[in-house]
């Protein structure tokens, strides 16, 4: 009973997998495929259980950077509406399409809508690659380019397809050879006109080197070469540089062993001091010295190079002079003061000033290291001059006064102060920067110099008796003086004179 039950469910099971929906397998073949580069080779689509089949559509991709397309050839011609036109979508070799490298495209119907059977093992077609690249590919069916797979049968059932996928490996030949690559970078950096700095050259994959040689180009009308150093290169020193002609420096290194650095490491570091505002490139070249690169192996190793730049920016030094007022025949001093004074080793100035209003009277208050008063010439009326220079860059605050001159008002009106044309700035290295001199005034007043008496005003009554003061203004360095008083003889009547408050001032009437 069991039995005849188990026997029963198992035709029955039968029945319902003979009844359901047949699904074809489709094989890319050879499966496994090996090839060296270059090599064109052919795969085959073959279909088995191809059974009642009305439509299909499909996709079979690939990696185009090992393999590319060449061509859909041996199409099955007894399928019918099955062609090349009508059927396949496919890149083109080498050239734009709007398929996709990776990938072409099947899309069939039966022309008649009827379904077709096809025996096991038909070929529905060939693809043709080339080996391009090295290393495995997949070849195998997939949706893209066309919107999905699917296959369906005379129920307008999509029964979809069972892949068998194949692989080709690409190998021998150049592949499984890498070429070395070594990348050195040069940084960026900013300086002002006369101030020197260093940019470094990093390595990244310095892996087992012994030799490297290549030339560095700059402007030299923006930057002065200052020096190379910072070396963490076993056996690099100054020896290796060339440096003697502007605009161009050149390594020659070499070593008996090979040399590994980790990535980012510093080799060494060029200083320049700006010379002129202006961005200027630092490029890698093969000239004067060719650029090559070799490792312990004896390879030549590919040189990548980043170039770098300084961007130098323009200064100036700004002197002021300020204003001050006096009368004639006093003294009075005016300030030199200084903004942006960083790093100046050298002076030249060149003072104007109006001696027709001003005496020349003294130099005080010096306050920059190094100058002296032996370092002005005053020696020419209405002109100053200074020569200064410091072994050492100065730096001072801005506003800082460093020494001041003092004149004596001879005529009344302003007396303009300015600098001439030929005064200016260097910084410590000698480079000249931009002077900026800002002009000064003394306004001198005058004064009232005559001798002046004054009597005073009294009211009296009549027979009172009363003794007025006489006063006197501006009574400076006198030796003798003159004078008379005269009064109405009518109304007043002279009584005498006391407080005699002058040396030797004698009276008569």
């Amino acid at each position: 009973m069991d039995k005849v039950f188990t026997s029963l469910l198992a035709g029955l099971l039968f029945c319902v997998v003979s009844m359901s929906a047949q699904q074809p397998t489709f094989t890319i073949s050879p499966t496994s495929n090996d090839v060296q580069p270059d090599d064109i080779f052919e795969v085959d689509i073959t279909v088995s259980d191809f059974t009642n089949i009305l439509s299909m559509q499909y996709g079979v991709t690939w990696d185009s950077t090992i393999i590319e397309f060449q061509q859909v050839k041996n199409v099955n011609s007894t399928i019918p509406g099955f062609t090349l036109a009508a059927a396949f979508s496919t890149p083109n070799p080498g050239g734009s399409s709007n398929v996709p490298a990776n990938g072409m495209g099947v899309s069939w119907f039966h022309p008649s809508f009827i379904t077709l059977d096809l025996p096991d093992g038909t070929v529905l077609f060939t693809l043709e690659f080339q080996a391009v690249g090295c290393g495995t590919s997949d070849i195998q069916f997939s949706g893209p380019p066309t919107p999905g797979i699917e296959l369906l049968n005379g129920s307008f059932t999509n029964v979809s397809l069972n892949p068998e996928n194949a692989t080709v490996t690409v190998s021998g030949g150049n592949c499984g050879t890498v070429t070395p690559e070594t990348t050195f970078s040069i940084n960026n950096i900013t300086l002002d006109v006369g101030e020197t700095g260093c940019l470094e050259v990093e390595v990244q994959d310095f892996e087992n080197i012994t030799d490297v040689a290549f030339s560095i180009t700059y402007n030299a009308s923006l930057l002065n070469f200052s020096s190379v150093g910072g070396f963490s290169l076993a056996g690099l020193d100054a020896s290796d540089f060339t440096t003697t002609t502007p605009g161009v420096i050149t390594l020659d290194w070499s070593n008996a062993t090979g040399i590994s650095l980790i990535d980012g490491a510093a080799i060494f570091e060029l200083c320049f001091t700006g010379v002129q505002a202006g961005t200027a490139n630092l490029a890698f070249s093969d000239n004067p010295v060719a650029i090559a690169v070799t490792n312990g192996d004896g390879e030549n190793v590919d040189f990548i190079g980043q170039n770098g730049a300084v961007v130098v920016q323009d200064v100036q030094v700004t002197l002021d002079l300020t204003n001050t007022t006096v009368n004639v025949g006093q003294t009075g001093c005016v300030d030199v003061r200084v903004s942006d004074f960083e790093n100046i080793g050298a002076l030249q100035l060149t003072i104007n000033y109006n001696d027709a209003r001003l005496d020349f009277g003294s130099i005080t208050g010096i306050n920059l290291p190094g100058l002296q008063a032996s370092d002005f010439n005053t020696s020419t009326p209405g002109v100053i001059t200074l020569s200064w220079s410091n072994g050492t860059g100065v730096t001072e605050p801005d506003g800082t006064t460093i020494f001041e001159l003092c004149f004596t008002g001879t005529a009344a009106g302003t007396a303009s102060l300015s600098f001439g044309g030929a005064s200016s700035a260097q910084t410590a290295n000698g480079t000249a920067i931009d002077f900026n001199g800002q002009g000064g005034t003394i306004n001198v007043n005058s004064v009232n110099t005559d001798l002046t008496l004054t009597v005073e005003d009294a009211t009296v009554n009549q027979g009172d008796n009363v003794c007025l003061a006489l006063e006197i203004d501006n009574f400076e360095d006198l030796i003798g003086m003159s004078f008379t008083v005269s009064y109405n003889a009518s109304q007043l009547s002279y009584t005498g004179v006391s407080n005699l408050n002058t040396s030797g001032l004698q009276c008569g009437r």
